[in-house]
């Protein structure tokens, strides 16, 4: 028993920071992602709820779109101001089905990721640059209603920083819509 209630002090002493200056550089104090599979709550459900809240700005990295669901909320933001940056597959983005098209024509800028670099497969949003939704979820109707996707909410100041060096890396790689 002695030895349990030494653990405790322990790991109480560990765990609590000593002052202020200690609490911003414990690991531990780093948010925690909110981890959504689509069978709980529905990726586009927080996906649009994410981009309700934007303030200023969407970059986002997606394979394809044409989820006409997602669209309402899109045109939404775009028409309250929020500046939109995208980068989504040349290949996919060229598809009849493909919204990127009006996308662009509603005003959000759109570059392509050249087939010569790869297929573009990943996907992450940058909302406000202070917030990354990333995952398996595809701006898709498949993604929206009939696939398990993941789709985690990150707000970790380090860990989001890292998404925006990521996403000025793929802009510079990627070409202007024509």
């Amino acid at each position: 028993m002695k030895t349990f209630l030494s653990a405790c002090v322990i790991i109480m002493a560990v765990s609590t920071p000593a002052s202020p200056q200690q609490s911003r550089e414990n690991p531990l104090s780093h948010s925690v992602p909110n981890i959504n599979l689509s069978l709980d709550l529905g990726s586009r459900d927080l996906m649009a709820s994410a981009l309700g809240d934007v303030e200023t700005s969407v970059s986002a990295v997606i394979y394809k779109f044409d989820d006409p669901l997602l669209m309402p909320t899109l045109l939404k933001a775009l028409n309250r101001g929020i500046k939109f940056q995208i980068i989504c597959d040349e290949k996919e983005s060229r598809k009849k089905a493909s919204l990127i098209g009006e996308l662009a024509q509603a005003g959000a800028e759109i570059r392509l990721w050249p087939r010569s670099q790869g297929k573009l497969h990943a996907k992450f949003v940058l909302c406000d640059h202070n917030r990354v939704l990333t995952g398996s979820w595809n701006w898709t109707k498949s993604a929206g209603g009939n696939n398990l996707e993941i789709l985690m909410d990150i707000k970790d100041d380090e860990t989001v920083a890292t998404f925006n060096g990521v996403f000025a890396r793929l802009w510079k790689m990627s070409h202007p819509r024509m």
